[in-house]
């Protein structure tokens, strides 16, 4: 119980952070009125953006299950794949058939579906190596095994 209390209070207050640091990004963009499309700015918010969702994915999965954070990945990737090819299609054809407020969804699906994608692989593949590790290998740190710390810093690494 003590655990989940000190988790549930450092994700409220990384989440606020978050929250704060992206909200005041919003403000300044609004002050500055920058509406082109691809101008620094928005390009730095919407960096900045991914990597906040990227941390909410993160704590989502301290803070749910495992099982409900596999299918809710399943779900945000089938719905980006979805999303991609269906503005690709648009994109390519250059068929106006989507009315501004579709093409806004579509984007947010594809924004969330990019941020979920490195977190949840990462996550996914770390459950899997720790579900299917042998019991009989000898321990080489504590409760870790030496390929799951060496692959963890091969992730991180890479992250």
């Amino acid at each position: 119980m003590r655990r989940s209390c000190k988790i549930l209070i450092k994700s409220i207050i990384i989440i606020f952070l978050s929250f704060a640091v992206w909200s005041s990004l919003t403000y300044y963009l609004q002050f500055k009125q920058v509406h082109e499309w691809y101008s620094y700015e928005l390009t730095i918010i919407r960096g900045i953006s991914l990597v906040l969702l990227n941390i909410y994915f993160f704590i989502l999965v301290f803070i749910i299950k495992i099982g409900i954070f596999k299918r809710m990945f399943l779900i945000l990737i089938v719905l980006g794949i979805i999303a991609w090819n269906i503005s690709h299609l648009h994109t390519i054809l250059d068929l106006n058939l989507f009315s501004n407020m579709i093409e806004d969804f579509l984007e947010i699906i594809l924004f969330i579906s990019t941020s979920i994608v490195a977190p949840g692989l990462l996550l996914l593949i770390i459950y899997y190596i720790k579900k299917l590790t042998s019991r009989f290998e000898g321990k080489f740190i504590g409760k870790y095994h030496l390929h799951e710390g060496f692959f963890g810093m091969i992730l991180v690494g890479l992250g």
